[in-house]
């Protein structure tokens, strides 16, 4: 009887005991605490922030404060850690650091309210080197906005500090926060040429700079600057900086834009937002220059291709060299040019013609009747001029004497300026390069005021549509067979087509009755996307007729699910790009897990400490303890009813 009653006691007493000791647990870390508080050593963070308005009472400001490694340290250096985080908000910082960010008290003025303190407490264990990153909260940066937009007051700086060091006194680090963070400044220029002839700078070109985003899901921001005619200086902005704000940047005279007083460490590009004259094209509007860091360099040059008037081709797209063109107005006059050896060095100039040419050009003809007549008494000396005609045309190129004949150059391309405003211009090929078929057609173009040159046609509704771009002219060889091509797009926003389109997403596919096959290369799906100039190509396509679907539009649009049919043939690829465009929308999307369950964003919450869940262990250990000892007891109950 004894030994039942002595297992029954047991049986209740090991797990009461196990309770016991969990409740105790706290008490025991407590002491446990205080023996290691011996062990650590304590410092006060006093931070003092200049008044720049008295008005005899506390701002109430606060800071966060984390506690950082030094391998989370950017660069191992202090500075880029402050810059780094500077202007981030604290829930990222939370989410990077991977711990929460702990309010400071409120700001308290001094004696003399010429400054205001706030102390922070840290602890470090003994011997240990410690770093802190200290941030105005964003509590902080919000109840401060109007005093800091009306110059009342500025943003604290970010700080990191190292713990312990040589300026502590006493257990006591004092930092004078600054009003702005000390970054290093420097100049950078830009320089305009042409692609073709790089001396040739060209004035007037209208540019925005922009500095690249910290965080990708982040806006580039418009840099803010003051001055004019090629000379600017940085303007230090808290506030998100508008396009009606800011100048546009032109290039003076030497085709250059000055810019002084950048912070260095920051990476910036340029924007060209208004091309110039035999430049303006869609190629050239809202095209980027390349991703630059001030500091590193001091000159950045942009380039612009002149717009041609023909580009000469072969049934592969290829360049021709040597095919010449007449080109004639609207009442079948033959038009003349001369040689550029003054504006561009390259191309030709249209030559206007004068009461004196004409008044020569008529002698002239009075001079070739004669000669003329006279070759026909004597038929050798004809023959020996017709020798030297192209001789002769060539020189003439040289001279700067008139040309009718206008020949295309290694790259197929002609280009002619000064053309007068007008409609109804056609030109002629007169002669293709050797071994080539030569065109029959007759080509139409207008002339704007700007002397750009058009051509007119159509849009879905039937309204005129100007498409300015080169002419392309194709000559084949009558034996040569052409396999493959491919076609160049260029993507735009719908109700801004100089706004160029980046990341949108394409699959080539091909119809086969009813439905739509995807194109593949190397075992994969054919996808092309649009660059950081809008621009996107394919190319090594089988001659036919394909689609392109859209399957990711540029962040903040729709996608265009219209699929865009195009003709793959031998010169398809040197035709001007084909623009596609894109509607603003607002269109949610969802993140998913790799499993396909979807999830939701967020600042991560506090994590569970491995001391919580020991605690949490025993106590269920301890419940199961009871609860089996109460059924041995139960049972060894029914075991003596039994007997």
């Amino acid at each position: 009887m004894k030994k039942e009653h002595r297992s029954r006691i047991v049986a209740f007493l090991l797990p009461i005991l196990m309770i016991f000791q969990i409740m105790a647990m706290p008490f025991l870390s407590a002491a446990a605490g205080e023996n290691d508080e011996a062990k650590t050593e304590k410092y006060t963070i006093r931070l003092l922030i200049d008044v720049l308005e008295k008005t005899g009472e506390s701002s109430k400001r606060t800071v966060k404060v984390w506690k950082l490694s030094k391998d989370q340290l950017k660069k191992d250096d202090l500075l880029e850690t402050a810059k780094h985080f500077d202007g981030m908000e604290d829930s990222k910082i939370d989410e990077e650091l991977n711990s929460k960010g702990v309010l400071s008290e409120e700001s308290k003025l001094d004696e003399n309210s010429e400054k205001e303190l706030i102390e922070i407490p840290v602890e470090n264990k003994e011997g240990e080197e410690s770093y802190y990153l200290i941030k105005e909260s964003n509590e902080s940066l919000d109840m401060m906005k109007e005093k800091i937009a009306s110059g009342k007051s500025k943003k604290l700086v970010t700080n990191v500090v190292k713990l312990p060091n040589d300026n502590i006194k006493d257990g006591i680090l004092s930092i004078n926060t600054k009003n702005e963070m000390e970054v290093p400044t420097t100049n950078i220029s830009l320089v305009k040429t042409d692609s073709k002839n790089k001396e040739l700078r060209l004035d007037k070109v209208g540019f925005r700079l922009y500095r690249k985003a910290k965080e990708e899901e982040k806006e580039d921001q418009l840099v803010s600057v003051e001055g004019e005619l090629g000379v600017y200086k940085y303007k230090a902005s808290e506030e998100k900086i508008t396009e009606d704000q800011v100048p546009v940047l032109k290039t003076n005279t030497d085709g250059k834009i000055e810019v002084s007083g950048l912070p260095e460490g920051e990476t910036y590009y340029f924007k060209e937002v208004e091309p110039v004259g035999e430049y303006n094209n869609d190629n050239n509007k809202n095209k980027t220059s390349e991703d630059f860091k001030v500091g590193e360099v001091s000159e950045i040059v942009v380039e612009n291709d002149r717009i041609p008037f023909v580009k000469k081709v072969d049934q592969k797209g290829q360049a021709l060299a040597g095919a010449k063109f007449e080109v004639y107005n609207k009442d079948g006059k033959k038009l003349s040019f001369k040689k550029d050896t003054d504006k561009f060095n390259y191309g030709y100039t249209y030559l206007e013609d004068s009461e004196e040419d004409k008044a020569k050009e008529s002698e002239e003809s009075n001079e070739t009747k004669e000669e003329s007549e006279s070759s026909n008494e004597n038929k050798e000396e004809t023959e020996e001029s017709d020798e030297t005609k192209d001789e002769d045309s060539e020189n003439a190129e040289n001279t700067g004497e008139k040309i009718t004949e206008l020949v295309s150059d290694e790259e197929g391309n002609i280009f002619i300026s000064g053309m007068p405003e007008g409609e109804g211009y056609y030109f002629l090929e007169t002669e293709a390069p050797e071994g080539y078929q030569k065109s029959n057609d007759k080509f139409e173009f207008n002339v704007d005021e700007n002397h750009i040159i058009y051509q007119t046609t159509k849009d879905k509704e039937g309204n005129d549509k100007k498409i300015q771009g080169y002419i392309t002219v194709e000559n084949i060889k009558p034996d040569e067979k052409v396999e493959k091509g491919g076609f160049k797009f260029l993507k735009v926003d719908s109700s801004d087509t100089s706004k160029k389109l980046k990341g949108a997403k394409f699959k080539v596919t091909k119809k086969v009755g009813d439905k739509y096959e995807d194109v593949e290369r190397n075992g994969k799906k054919y996808i092309v996307e649009s660059d950081k100039n809008g621009a996107f190509e394919v190319k090594d396509l089988e001659l036919g007729t394909y689609y392109l679907k859209e399957t990711t539009a540029p962040s903040g649009y729709v996608v265009n699910s219209s699929p865009i049919e195009i003709e793959i043939t031998g010169s398809s690829y040197a035709q001007s790009p084909t623009v596609v465009t894109n509607s603003k929308g607002d269109v949610p999307v969802t993140p998913t897990t790799p499993g396909g369950s979807t999830s939701t964003r967020g600042p991560k919450g506090p994590l569970v400490k491995t001391g919580d869940i020991r605690i949490l262990v025993f106590f269920a250990a301890g419940l199961l303890l009871i609860l089996g000892g109460y059924k041995m007891v139960r049972s060894q109950d029914k075991k003596v009813n039994r007997a």
